[in-house]
């Protein structure tokens, strides 16, 4: 069963609400059979799981590739605006995907949403055996990532609905509700900050 997955590391500007939102997106807008699951330091709810270590940041999404695919992560400053029923099955075969970097392109990733097919937990063993030192090395997950996976293809390759709300969508003002399905943002604003997509 495609698993939906969402992190939450307490102390920070994401709450609870983040995470019921994404929740309900997902259910609203994916009518496929998923299992929604929080990795998080915070549980509280049926659908969470607990983090096992005490990475800090975005460190903890370290965790969730110990997680069998199929899955898709969405990080928790994701607006899901349509069904995205397409997306996850034309992913449905990748055995990894991630964004592509809403400003550096190429071949630079992007860790907002990220999906695979089978088990990647050679990222999570390859991160837990040095973390401490890829923490203080790298300047973030996505850093690691592009280093330590071994194949990986980019979503906006699947879909043009993908799209940055700063970079893409001139923070918004060219935002169509038939075209965009997931709209991801990046630093300030918010999808809370703003009025101009549903959230």
């Amino acid at each position: 069963m495609l698993k939906v997955i969402t992190v939450l590391r307490s102390g920070g500007e994401f709450k609870r609400e983040h995470v019921e939102k994404i929740k309900a997106m997902a259910e609203r807008h994916l009518t496929h059979e998923f299992l929604f699951i929080c990795l998080t330091d915070s549980a509280l709810k049926e659908y969470d799981i607990p983090l096992v270590h005490n990475w800090p940041r975005w460190w903890a999404k370290m965790e969730m590739f110990n997680i069998q695919g199929p899955a898709i992560f969405f990080d928790l400053d994701t607006i899901i605006t349509s069904n995205i029923d397409d997306i996850i099955e034309s992913l449905k075969d990748e055995e990894f995907a991630t964004l592509r970097d809403a400003y550096r392109r190429g071949s630079n990733i992007g860790s907002g949403i990220m999906s695979w097919s089978k088990d990647i937990s050679y990222l999570y063993h390859a991160f837990e055996k040095d973390a401490g030192e890829f923490m203080r090395k790298l300047r973030g997950d996505q850093d690691f990532i592009q280093k330590a996976v071994k194949q990986n293809t980019f979503i906006q390759d699947y879909s043009s609905g993908v799209v940055s709300f700063k970079a893409d969508i001139g923070q918004g003002k060219q935002y169509n509700k038939e075209k965009h399905k997931i709209v991801f943002f990046h630093g300030r604003p918010r999808p809370w900050h703003q009025d101009i997509i549903e959230y």
